[in-house]
């Protein structure tokens, strides 16, 4: 017998409806993503070395696990105040869709800004 919570679908819209492993693992896909494209922006020798910071820094586990949304809108954040100084219209969409994500990234950009 498998566990309930194997067949549980995670409803997208009004009738998208996708797997709980597959959502996780895309919402895993984009947290990892976004940072490793802040990291190549900011760190343009050693982008690797300031990812491994991000992995091994308190806020990682905590974002990605606990507040899903939080943790996704942070990485935007970071994206966004990476890329802002060589784009800025581009930054200023990924601050926006940051902000759309989760509301409390307002803060941050807002003290970059």
């Amino acid at each position: 017998m498998s566990p309930p919570w194997s067949d549980a679908k995670v409803g997208i819209g009004s009738t998208l409806a996708i797997e709980i492993h597959i959502y996780f693992s895309i919402i895993a896909a984009l947290y990892i993503g976004i940072r490793w494209l802040a990291c190549k922006n900011l760190a343009v020798s050693n982008p690797e070395i300031l990812l491994l910071a991000f992995l091994f820094s308190l806020q990682f586990f905590g974002y990605g696990s606990n507040t899903i949304r939080s943790g996704l809108a942070s990485s935007f954040t970071i994206l966004a105040i990476s890329v802002f100084p060589k784009r800025k219209c581009l930054g200023a969409i990924i601050a926006f869709s940051a902000i759309f994500t989760h509301l409390s990234m307002v803060i941050p950009l807002a003290a970059y800004a």
